[in-house]
């Protein structure tokens, strides 16, 4: 009954002491079924990486010195110039979920694109994490000896990862033709 109080709670907390999101992602479907656990999944990853963003912005701000985030600045920039494109290539390079929201903080990257990068990730990795449940028969029970894989759910993880792919270059190469468009008018 209480079950979410506690799911939410444990998806706060691991905003702050850098616990794997992967583990709840996973463990969701057992608590909630996996209709329920997409839907909450969805909605605290979503906050959860808005919390971190500016949570990092309050806890760090007085100890990270400008001088040293200099020593960054071509990735800052790249950040402040096209955020939803170098986090999304970042997030597809399995840089961390929360590293990348605090990295996204000091380098000043735009919270517009960040948020739109989240809400674009999130539901292919998402769908990835809980159709690693799903794989894995028996799971429930914790029954190590009688595991099976359901490789119809393995094809779908695969194709959810390569569908992404190609939506990334896609949107790459439509900014890139708007941008010769822009140069060339």
């Amino acid at each position: 009954m209480f079950g979410w109080i506690i799911y939410v709670s444990l998806y706060i907390l691991r905003t702050f002491i850098f616990f794997p999101s992967s583990i709840l992602i996973i463990l969701s479907p057992s608590l909630f079924g996996l209709p329920m656990a997409l839907f909450y999944t969805m909605l605290w990853e979503n906050l959860s990486a808005a919390l971190g963003y500016y949570f990092w912005k309050f806890f760090w701000k007085n100890i990270i010195s400008e001088t040293y985030l200099d020593k960054f600045s071509f990735l800052r920039k790249r950040l402040r110039e096209d955020s939803f494109m170098t986090i999304l290539t970042a997030r597809l390079l399995f840089i961390p979920f929360d590293p990348l929201s605090y990295i996204s903080w000091f380098f000043k990257a735009k919270f517009s694109g960040y948020t739109w990068w989240t809400l674009l990730w999130t539901l292919p990795s998402m769908l990835i994490f809980l159709f690693i449940w799903a794989w894995i028969k028996n799971i429930e029970t914790f029954n190590l000896s009688n595991i099976d894989i359901d490789q119809k759910f393995m094809l779908l993880s695969v194709l959810i990862i390569l569908l992404s792919l190609f939506l990334v270059f896609f949107i790459k190469y439509l900014q890139n033709n708007n941008n010769k468009k822009k140069h060339s008018s």
